[in-house]
């Protein structure tokens, strides 16, 4: 793969400020984001939409609510143009079906990403997973470790990027996500502290290296 494909087709969280290092996304890699301050996830999905869209990344986000509403909440930042992005079909939405949580128990992951293959997501593009916590059955490290599995090696298979966000993850999960590490290729949370919005990295990988322990502070603009 040459340098100019590369480039083109690296994904990144597009913070401001924040090291390349921990910025960017390996192409082909899996990676969580546990927004433990829900409503604060909003604008590094925005911001990483719009550096993907920016490199003409094929860009696709699986969702469960309303589309309307979530096109909205990342408008609203201003960083990046979700309509053209529909328009000239670089962005596509998907919504989860009902009971969504009880159909990937039934029939497993690898139905799941056979439907992401039905629905032709095209590989090297950049997935994003927003409330993915009933794609993953944290409450059963087995079972959670076996879906990880199946999506790691569909994302590196297709060089797919793939960025799970979970907004509910509870005290009692802790241990399975700890688990699930060394399968994912960067594990952050988003939340509050003392000093204002912190990004935690556990464990990250990105084309510039690995990075363990490391937070930074977000500045609210």
């Amino acid at each position: 793969m040459d340098e100019q494909m590369t480039d083109a087709s690296m994904i990144s969280l597009g913070v401001p400020g924040l090291p390349s290092l921990t910025n960017s996304l390996m192409v082909g890699g899996l990676y969580l984001l546990i927004a433990e301050t829900a409503s604060a996830r909003f604008p590094i999905l925005s911001t990483s939409l719009s550096a993907g869209l920016g490199r003409g990344v094929q860009c696709r986000v699986v969702m469960p609510q309303n589309p309307e509403v979530f096109i909205q909440r990342l408008e609203s930042f201003g960083n990046v143009n979700i309509l053209q992005g529909i328009e000239n079909q670089q962005l596509q939405l998907f919504t989860m079906q009902d009971e969504f949580s009880k159909k990937m128990f039934r029939y497993g992951a690898e139905a799941f990403v056979k439907e992401l293959e039905h629905y032709e997501f095209p590989d090297s593009s950049f997935v994003l997973f927003d409330q993915a916590d009933d794609l993953l059955s944290l409450h059963d490290v087995v079972l959670a470790l076996d879906q990880v599995d199946v999506l790691r090696k569909w994302a590196l298979q297709h060089q797919v990027t793939v960025l799970l966000v979970l907004t509910r993850v509870t005290e009692s999960q802790t241990s399975t996500i700890n688990a699930l590490m060394d399968d994912l290729t960067g594990i952050a949370r988003l939340g509050a502290s003392r000093n204002g919005l912190e990004l935690s990295f556990d464990y990250w990988q990105s084309p510039e290296g690995t990075i363990a322990g490391k937070s930074f502070l977000l500045n609210v603009v």
